[in-house]
């Protein structure tokens, strides 16, 4: 088992955090130089300013979504005759 865990933590170190979830957790700069390190071409370099002010825009857009989701809550499962049926059927197997 404790083989396991050291392969793991080995392969941890070597392989950095996902561009996209460092952004959906606000950490840009961090997303940014993953980016920067293995986001170019063969000849063209990534232009930090652009990468910056792109990755600023998608966390905007994020938040906004995550805003404008709509919140449900135990009550929506007994709002149509439907889903108050499903509920009752559910909560009987289970």
């Amino acid at each position: 088992m404790t083989k396991i865990i050291e392969r793991v933590s080995i392969f941890h170190r070597c392989i950095p955090e996902s561009p996209r979830w460092l952004i959906a957790h606000d950490r840009l700069d961090e997303a940014q130089s993953i980016i920067q390190r293995f986001g170019g071409k063969k000849d063209k370099p990534v232009n930090s300013e652009e990468l910056k002010a792109l990755l600023e825009k998608v966390r905007r857009d994020q938040l906004e979504r995550e805003r404008e989701a709509k919140k449900y809550s135990p009550i929506d499962l007994f709002r149509t005759p439907k889903l108050r049926k499903w509920t009752a059927i559910i909560c009987y197997q289970w």
